[in-house]
């Protein structure tokens, strides 16, 4: 699993840590939209945490963050049957398209200009 970006530089983040703040609850910076998703998994949390990040992707394109909302699982036997995961999945916004009307640039010259 790759390590968990780093901070910008002077970012919101406590003293002597790379964290946020506990009671920050704001994306890093940007635009960004978010994705309430259900995931479930029977071997393993992370495994659960990858299903919901999948889905999303499959949904929205790159995500850039989640924060685990909800955290459940079955017992079967006396061991966890399933665990289940709600998480909240952070992605930008696409760009906003042209306005109506109006054309975007040509990537190529056009005759007459």
């Amino acid at each position: 699993m790759p390590p968990f970006p780093q901070p910008p530089a002077g970012d919101r983040t406590e003293a002597g840590s790379d964290r946020p703040p506990a009671n920050d609850s704001r994306p890093p910076a940007g635009d960004y939209r978010t994705l309430d998703l259900m995931a479930t998994s029977a071997s393993s949390l992370p495994d659960a945490i990858e299903a919901a990040l999948t889905r999303a992707a499959g949904l929205v394109g790159p995500v850039d963050w989640f924060e685990l909302r909800d955290l459940r699982g079955t017992v079967e036997d006396g061991h966890v049957g399933r665990w289940q995961v709600g998480v909240r999945i952070g992605y930008r916004e696409a760009p906003a398209p042209a306005p109506a009307g109006r054309n975007p640039p040509l990537p190529w010259p056009v005759e007459g200009e």
